[in-house]
């Protein structure tokens, strides 16, 4: 009784863990984006008249 209780404990925190897995790695993924395209317009900003 006890031993599948903690079983299905540790599958739902497993299935939570990833979940927070691939929320974290959609929020990296979307942040690493939007500094990289800030970065860009901001050395767009600076140099106007590029190459």
């Amino acid at each position: 009784m006890s031993s599948s209780l903690t079983i299905g404990t540790g599958n739902l925190l497993l299935s939570l863990g990833s979940a927070l897995t691939l929320e974290m790695l959609f929020a990296l993924t979307y942040f690493s984006e939007a500094m990289s395209s800030r970065l860009t317009l901001g050395w767009e900003e600076r140099d106007p008249e590029g190459p």
